[in-house]
């Protein structure tokens, strides 16, 4: 929110920094070209979901986790850099088709 004597700033989303792109995810292969594979290194909770977000920082897929590796496929989406999101760990991934 701005005021008249608030400094304003704007935040987007697909401008995310490499500096907190965690590790704490392995996404296989990258780039995809469709079939994703995910692998939680750290923390694994049952109660966390991974969220996928597409270019523009919109949520397109959210899957429930029961294990430490997960896959899903995002063949009917766009090319472009996608998200993923599990917990406070964010990484990108590139769908090439």
């Amino acid at each position: 929110i701005c005021s008249d004597t608030s400094e304003c700033k704007e935040f987007n989303f697909t401008s995310i920094s490499e500096s907190i792109v965690n590790s704490a995810l392995n996404i296989y292969p990258n780039p995809t070209t469709g079939l994703v594979y995910v692998e939680i290194k750290n923390n694994f909770n049952t109660n966390e979901s991974i969220k996928i977000y597409n270019p523009i920082g919109q949520l397109i897929k959210e899957l429930n986790v029961d294990s430490n590796k997960v896959s899903f496929s995002l063949s009917e989406f766009e090319n472009g850099t996608y998200f993923i999101k599990y917990g406070t760990t964010m990484n990108k991934f590139i769908l090439n088709k």
